[in-house]
């Protein structure tokens, strides 16, 4: 890539999703990846919490998740 180096910053969604596609690194300040989706246990409940999980049924979602991976997929070629 003629000199250039990218990382990702941040685990959570889209950070995954765009590390784990191009094999850049992935940097996350927290102990844990999800960003701000994330689940615990308690007295043998499991709870969601973070972000809606139904959150990619809405239109401008996907079209802005798209059009990232695409932005992030030129910069690679």
């Amino acid at each position: 890539m003629g000199g250039k180096h990218f990382f990702i910053i941040g685990a959570g969604f889209t950070g995954l999703g765009a590390g784990l596609t191009s094999g850049f690194k992935i940097f996350e300040a927290s102990d844990k990846p999800g960003g701000i989706c994330a689940s615990y246990q308690k007295e043998g409940f499991r709870f969601e919490i973070g972000a809606d999980t139904g959150f990619l049924v809405e239109k401008n979602i996907v079209i802005y998740l798209r059009t990232s991976i695409k932005l992030i997929l030129s910069l690679l070629q």
